[in-house]
């Protein structure tokens, strides 16, 4: 009777135990600068938990209330992270901090191993020199929009400015709306879009009106 026991016990754990592998996520690979490939070492990844009722998948990715758990990089850029906490639904890997951001938003497979090449591109800071050439206007409203860094700003009786627009990614488009306005308050709509390339030599964009 007693060794009975023994194997029905047995059998119980050996059943507890697969199912508690069967829950394991396991997280790895490198961390690499998406134009010369070299490793990044020492950045912190973020798991991001997708809400299927939000439909602004890519706002909330980058919206630290969504990250559940955090991934520490090492010095050689390499990562390997086992988890338990992930449910049946959709969750992302990302990177995001004041220099740099992942190029892509990336998909975990909860309960199986996900391998990553993770690469990455440096923030750069970018002056927007506007410039009025048309005298009819009074006021200029514009709105640069990609997620997750946006920026809008008025000039109100200027005819040129510099503003600094920080933290853009090379090579995404960026769209600016353009609202400006006359002195009898008829508005005029303009959209338009740029690309900041990955070169150190490009700083400024010129916006003329």
């Amino acid at each position: 009777m007693s060794n009975k026991l023994v194997i029905i016990f047995s059998l119980f754990l050996l059943v507890i135990s697969c199912k508690k592998s069967n829950k394991t996520t396991l997280l790895e690979g490198y961390v690499m600068d998406h134009y010369s490939q070299k490793v990044v070492p020492n950045v912190v990844l973020h798991i991001v938990y997708i809400n299927p009722k939000n439909p602004q998948i890519g706002q909330t990715s980058y919206n630290s209330q969504n990250w559940i758990e955090d991934i520490q990089v090492n010095s050689e850029g390499k990562f390997s992270y086992e988890t338990i906490n992930l449910s049946n639904h959709k969750y992302d890997l990302i990177l995001i901090n004041d220099t740099i951001i992942s190029s892509l938003v990336y998909k975990v497979t909860p309960y199986t191993n996900n391998s990553f090449t993770f690469l990455t591109k440096k923030l750069k800071n970018l002056n927007l020199h506007v410039v009025q050439q048309d005298t009819i206007y009074n006021k200029a409203t514009f709105e640069i929009t990609h997620v997750p860094f946006s920026k809008s700003f008025i000039l109100d009786g200027i005819s040129n400015d510099t503003i600094l627009f920080e933290k853009v990614i090379p090579d995404i488009t960026y769209v600016i709306r353009c609202l400006f306005q006359k002195s009898n308050n008829e508005d005029t709509v303009i959209t338009r879009s740029f690309i900041i390339t990955n070169s150190d030599t490009i700083s400024s964009y010129n916006i003329t009106y």
